[in-house]
């Protein structure tokens, strides 16, 4: 038995409310000298570039954001980032070279059911070799003006860095937007793998 148009247009509009997936990679100082990147991943992505340009360390961000991991310890094995030279980096490479300074910070945007998420993370104060993230119930672009002026002239008229840009401040977003601290791997596992389409605390993220 066919459909007619009206039971089509309304099995679309389930399967996009049904929709999960990824829709942005966002670099803040990050990658020893990328300022800023807002990389779209909703469609089909075509990154080209003289090699050493970070094309493939943008993408390999997913490993951080996805893993339930909350360390660079033993980095050669869980993550395997590997530098120009070919050779793996080490846990203060790869600390470094994601997060150089206490400004620096890793954003994904994806949405499920419930709608919109996103997480940040960020150089852990507490461990030497340590990452910690914040899970927010909005999209990106509610917060972007956290992260970037796009007033700003600066850069051809493309914006610059949030001149007020602290990790202090990121971290009141949490309160801000009803978000969490994920602390521990466990909080990680329970929080971005469990989802429960009954219940929205348990499946936001």
């Amino acid at each position: 038995m066919g459909l007619n148009a009206e039971q089509s247009s309304q099995n679309s509009l389930n399967l996009e409310k049904d929709r999960y997936q990824i829709n942005k990679l966002i670099c803040v100082n990050s990658m020893k000298n990328i300022c800023y990147i807002e990389l779209d991943v909703t469609h089909n992505t075509v990154l080209y570039g003289e090699n050493n340009l970070g094309k493939t360390s943008i993408l390999s961000t997913l490993k951080l954001h996805l893993l339930p991991e909350i360390n660079f310890r033993d980095s050669k094995n869980k993550y395997a980032f590997f530098g120009s030279s070919g050779k793996a980096y080490n846990n203060q490479e790869s600390r470094d070279f994601y997060f150089p300074t206490q400004n620096s910070f890793l954003i994904l945007e994806g949405q499920n059911p419930f709608g919109p998420y996103v997480y940040i993370l960020f150089r852990a104060s507490e461990e030497q070799f340590g990452y910690s993230r914040i899970v927010l119930p909005v999209s990106y672009a509610q917060i972007e003006h956290e992260f970037w002026d796009k007033q700003s002239p600066k850069n051809q008229q493309l914006g610059t860095i949030n001149p007020q840009l602290s990790l202090k401040h990121i971290k009141l977003l949490v309160k801000q937007y009803n978000g969490k601290f994920l602390r521990t791997s466990q909080e990680i596992r329970e929080t971005i793998y469990s989802f429960n389409q009954l219940n929205e605390e348990k499946g936001r993220f």
